[in-house]
Protein backbone atom coordinates (compact mmCIF):
# COMPACT_ATOMS: atom_id res chain seq x y z
CA UNK A 1 0.00 0.00 0.00
CA UNK A 2 2.87 2.38 0.83
CA UNK A 3 4.46 1.73 -2.56
CA UNK A 4 1.13 2.24 -4.32
CA UNK A 5 0.53 5.53 -2.50
CA UNK A 6 4.02 6.71 -3.44
CA UNK A 7 3.43 5.78 -7.08
CA UNK A 8 0.08 7.56 -7.14
CA UNK A 9 1.63 10.64 -5.53
CA UNK A 10 4.48 10.66 -8.07
CA UNK A 11 2.07 10.27 -10.99
CA UNK A 12 -0.12 13.04 -9.61
CA UNK A 13 2.87 15.40 -9.53
CA UNK A 14 3.70 14.50 -13.13
CA UNK A 15 0.13 15.18 -14.25
CA UNK A 16 0.06 18.47 -12.38
CA UNK A 17 3.32 19.48 -14.06
CA UNK A 18 1.97 18.54 -17.48
CA UNK A 19 -1.22 20.53 -16.81
CA UNK A 20 0.84 23.56 -15.78
CA UNK A 21 2.86 23.34 -18.99
CA UNK A 22 -0.32 23.05 -21.08
CA UNK A 23 -1.81 26.10 -19.35
CA UNK A 24 1.42 28.02 -19.92
CA UNK A 25 1.45 27.06 -23.62
CA UNK A 26 -2.19 28.13 -23.99
CA UNK A 27 -1.44 31.47 -22.33
CA UNK A 28 1.56 32.00 -24.63
CA UNK A 29 -0.63 31.33 -27.67
CA UNK A 30 -3.20 33.86 -26.46
CA UNK A 31 -0.49 36.46 -25.88
CA UNK A 32 1.01 35.80 -29.31
CA UNK A 33 -2.35 36.25 -31.04
CA UNK A 34 -2.97 39.45 -29.10
CA UNK A 35 0.51 40.76 -29.93
CA UNK A 36 0.19 39.95 -33.63
CA UNK A 37 -3.24 41.59 -33.81
CA UNK A 38 -1.96 44.68 -32.02
CA UNK A 39 1.20 45.11 -34.09
CA UNK A 40 -0.23 44.31 -37.53
CA UNK A 41 -3.09 46.79 -37.35
CA UNK A 42 -1.04 49.91 -38.21
CA UNK A 43 1.07 48.60 -41.14
CA UNK A 44 -1.90 46.81 -42.69
CA UNK A 45 -3.91 50.04 -42.47
CA UNK A 46 -1.07 51.84 -44.27
CA UNK A 47 -0.95 49.23 -47.04
CA UNK A 48 -4.70 49.37 -47.56
CA UNK A 49 -4.70 53.17 -47.45
CA UNK A 50 -1.98 53.44 -50.10
CA UNK A 51 -3.86 51.03 -52.35
CA UNK A 52 -7.11 52.98 -51.90
CA UNK A 53 -5.42 56.28 -52.76
CA UNK A 54 -3.76 54.81 -55.85
CA UNK A 55 -7.05 53.34 -57.11
CA UNK A 56 -9.25 56.33 -56.28
CA UNK A 57 -10.27 58.60 -59.17
CA UNK A 58 -8.94 58.49 -62.69
CA UNK A 59 -5.58 57.53 -64.08
CA UNK A 60 -2.59 59.13 -62.34
CA UNK A 61 1.00 59.81 -63.38
CA UNK A 62 3.26 56.76 -63.23
CA UNK A 63 5.38 58.39 -60.51
CA UNK A 64 2.39 58.55 -58.11
CA UNK A 65 1.81 54.82 -58.54
CA UNK A 66 5.51 54.15 -57.91
CA UNK A 67 5.46 56.21 -54.71
CA UNK A 68 2.32 54.44 -53.44
CA UNK A 69 3.83 51.03 -54.17
CA UNK A 70 7.09 52.03 -52.47
CA UNK A 71 5.27 53.07 -49.28
CA UNK A 72 3.20 49.88 -49.33
CA UNK A 73 6.37 47.80 -49.79
CA UNK A 74 8.04 49.52 -46.81
CA UNK A 75 4.96 48.85 -44.65
CA UNK A 76 4.94 45.20 -45.76
CA UNK A 77 8.66 44.83 -44.92
CA UNK A 78 8.03 46.37 -41.48
CA UNK A 79 5.14 43.92 -40.99
CA UNK A 80 7.34 40.96 -41.91
CA UNK A 81 10.00 42.03 -39.37
CA UNK A 82 7.39 42.40 -36.64
CA UNK A 83 5.94 38.96 -37.33
CA UNK A 84 9.42 37.39 -37.35
CA UNK A 85 10.36 39.05 -34.05
CA UNK A 86 7.07 38.12 -32.36
CA UNK A 87 7.33 34.51 -33.50
CA UNK A 88 10.93 34.29 -32.29
CA UNK A 89 9.96 35.66 -28.86
CA UNK A 90 7.03 33.24 -28.60
CA UNK A 91 9.16 30.25 -29.65
CA UNK A 92 11.91 31.26 -27.24
CA UNK A 93 9.42 31.43 -24.37
CA UNK A 94 8.23 27.94 -25.35
CA UNK A 95 11.81 26.66 -25.49
CA UNK A 96 11.56 26.00 -29.22
CA UNK A 97 13.52 28.86 -30.81
CA UNK A 98 15.54 27.71 -33.83
CA UNK A 99 19.07 29.01 -34.40
CA UNK A 100 21.32 28.90 -37.46
CA UNK A 101 24.45 27.72 -35.64
CA UNK A 102 27.84 28.36 -37.25
CA UNK A 103 31.30 29.67 -36.39
CA UNK A 104 30.82 33.33 -35.53
CA UNK A 105 33.35 36.04 -34.67
CA UNK A 106 31.86 38.37 -32.04
CA UNK A 107 34.51 41.00 -32.74
CA UNK A 108 33.59 41.17 -36.42
CA UNK A 109 29.89 41.29 -35.51
CA UNK A 110 30.51 44.11 -33.04
CA UNK A 111 32.46 46.20 -35.55
CA UNK A 112 29.83 45.65 -38.23
CA UNK A 113 26.94 46.53 -35.90
CA UNK A 114 28.67 49.71 -34.71
CA UNK A 115 29.01 50.93 -38.30
CA UNK A 116 25.24 50.62 -38.84
CA UNK A 117 24.34 52.96 -35.97
CA UNK A 118 23.90 56.69 -36.64
CA UNK A 119 26.22 57.61 -33.76
CA UNK A 120 29.92 57.34 -33.09
CA UNK A 121 30.52 54.20 -31.03
CA UNK A 122 33.68 53.73 -28.97
CA UNK A 123 34.99 50.18 -29.30
CA UNK A 124 36.61 48.45 -26.31
CA UNK A 125 37.73 45.02 -27.54
CA UNK A 126 39.82 42.67 -25.41
CA UNK A 127 41.03 40.60 -28.39
CA UNK A 128 41.28 40.72 -32.18
CA UNK A 129 38.93 37.73 -32.58
CA UNK A 130 36.33 36.01 -30.40
CA UNK A 131 35.05 32.96 -32.25
CA UNK A 132 32.06 31.03 -30.89
CA UNK A 133 29.43 28.62 -32.22
CA UNK A 134 26.26 30.71 -32.52
CA UNK A 135 23.66 32.31 -34.80
CA UNK A 136 25.56 35.32 -36.12
CA UNK A 137 22.57 37.02 -37.73
CA UNK A 138 20.54 36.91 -34.52
CA UNK A 139 23.47 38.12 -32.40
CA UNK A 140 24.05 41.05 -34.75
CA UNK A 141 20.33 41.89 -34.41
CA UNK A 142 20.74 41.83 -30.64
CA UNK A 143 23.78 44.13 -30.76
CA UNK A 144 21.95 46.55 -33.05
CA UNK A 145 18.98 46.68 -30.69
CA UNK A 146 21.21 47.58 -27.74
CA UNK A 147 23.28 50.10 -29.72
CA UNK A 148 20.25 51.82 -31.24
CA UNK A 149 18.59 52.04 -27.81
CA UNK A 150 21.74 53.61 -26.36
CA UNK A 151 22.07 56.04 -29.28
CA UNK A 152 18.39 57.04 -29.16
CA UNK A 153 17.65 57.12 -25.44
CA UNK A 154 21.10 57.39 -23.85
CA UNK A 155 23.65 60.18 -23.76
CA UNK A 156 26.30 61.36 -26.19
CA UNK A 157 28.85 58.65 -25.34
CA UNK A 158 28.16 55.05 -26.41
CA UNK A 159 30.68 52.27 -25.81
CA UNK A 160 30.60 48.68 -27.07
CA UNK A 161 32.74 46.22 -25.13
CA UNK A 162 33.63 42.59 -25.87
CA UNK A 163 35.50 40.68 -23.15
CA UNK A 164 36.13 37.08 -22.20
CA UNK A 165 34.02 35.53 -19.43
CA UNK A 166 33.85 32.13 -17.76
CA UNK A 167 33.26 29.62 -20.56
CA UNK A 168 32.55 32.25 -23.19
CA UNK A 169 32.30 36.00 -23.77
CA UNK A 170 30.61 39.13 -22.43
CA UNK A 171 29.28 41.89 -24.69
CA UNK A 172 28.23 45.19 -23.12
CA UNK A 173 26.77 48.45 -24.43
CA UNK A 174 27.27 51.47 -22.18
CA UNK A 175 25.87 54.99 -22.39
CA UNK A 176 26.04 58.12 -20.22
CA UNK A 177 22.37 59.08 -20.54
CA UNK A 178 19.61 59.59 -17.95
CA UNK A 179 19.40 55.86 -17.23
CA UNK A 180 16.39 54.04 -15.80
CA UNK A 181 14.91 53.65 -12.34
CA UNK A 182 15.19 50.33 -10.51
CA UNK A 183 11.53 49.61 -11.25
CA UNK A 184 12.00 50.39 -14.95
CA UNK A 185 15.04 48.14 -15.17
CA UNK A 186 13.03 45.31 -13.58
CA UNK A 187 10.33 45.68 -16.27
CA UNK A 188 12.58 46.50 -19.24
CA UNK A 189 12.33 43.03 -20.83
CA UNK A 190 8.53 42.94 -20.75
CA UNK A 191 6.87 43.26 -24.13
CA UNK A 192 5.61 46.78 -24.92
CA UNK A 193 7.13 48.33 -21.81
CA UNK A 194 8.86 51.67 -22.50
CA UNK A 195 10.85 53.57 -19.90
CA UNK A 196 9.84 57.09 -18.91
CA UNK A 197 12.62 58.69 -21.00
CA UNK A 198 11.58 56.80 -24.15
CA UNK A 199 7.85 57.26 -23.63
CA UNK A 200 8.02 60.99 -22.91
CA UNK A 201 10.53 62.08 -25.56
CA UNK A 202 10.22 59.60 -28.44
CA UNK A 203 7.03 58.60 -30.24
CA UNK A 204 8.71 55.87 -32.30
CA UNK A 205 9.16 52.37 -30.95
CA UNK A 206 6.70 49.90 -29.47
CA UNK A 207 8.76 48.31 -26.70
CA UNK A 208 9.77 45.10 -28.47
CA UNK A 209 13.52 45.67 -28.80
CA UNK A 210 14.75 44.44 -25.42
CA UNK A 211 12.31 41.49 -25.27
CA UNK A 212 13.63 40.35 -28.67
CA UNK A 213 17.23 40.80 -27.50
CA UNK A 214 16.53 38.74 -24.37
CA UNK A 215 14.88 35.99 -26.42
CA UNK A 216 17.95 35.81 -28.67
CA UNK A 217 20.34 35.52 -25.73
CA UNK A 218 18.09 33.05 -23.89
CA UNK A 219 17.94 30.86 -27.00
CA UNK A 220 21.76 30.75 -26.99
CA UNK A 221 21.87 29.65 -23.36
CA UNK A 222 23.24 33.03 -22.25
CA UNK A 223 22.04 35.77 -19.90
CA UNK A 224 21.33 39.48 -20.33
CA UNK A 225 21.22 42.19 -17.65
CA UNK A 226 20.63 45.93 -17.26
CA UNK A 227 22.63 47.78 -14.62
CA UNK A 228 23.40 51.34 -13.62
CA UNK A 229 26.63 52.74 -15.02
CA UNK A 230 29.09 54.41 -12.64
CA UNK A 231 28.73 58.12 -13.26
CA UNK A 232 25.26 57.81 -14.77
CA UNK A 233 23.69 55.94 -17.64
CA UNK A 234 23.15 52.27 -18.30
CA UNK A 235 25.14 49.11 -18.99
CA UNK A 236 23.20 46.48 -20.93
CA UNK A 237 25.34 43.34 -21.10
CA UNK A 238 24.94 39.76 -22.21
CA UNK A 239 27.12 36.71 -21.70
CA UNK A 240 27.34 33.82 -24.12
CA UNK A 241 28.77 30.32 -23.85
CA UNK A 242 31.36 29.36 -26.44
CA UNK A 243 28.80 26.96 -27.92
CA UNK A 244 25.13 27.90 -28.18
CA UNK A 245 22.80 25.58 -26.27
CA UNK A 246 19.72 26.37 -28.39
CA UNK A 247 18.08 24.25 -31.07
CA UNK A 248 19.73 24.28 -34.49
CA UNK A 249 17.49 25.30 -37.37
Amino acid sequence: RTELEAAVHSRTRQLEGALTEMEKAAENRKRLLADVSHELRTPLTIIRGEADVALRGGDKPLEEYREALSRARDAAAHTARLVDDLLFVARSEAGAAKLDIAETDLIALARGAAQLVDREVEMALSASTAVIEADGQRLRQCMLILLENAARYGGEAVTLRVDTSVGGYRVAVEDNGPGMSEEERARAFQRYFRGSNAASHYSEGVGLGLPVAKSIIDAHGGAITIEERDGGGLVVAFTLPARAKGMAA
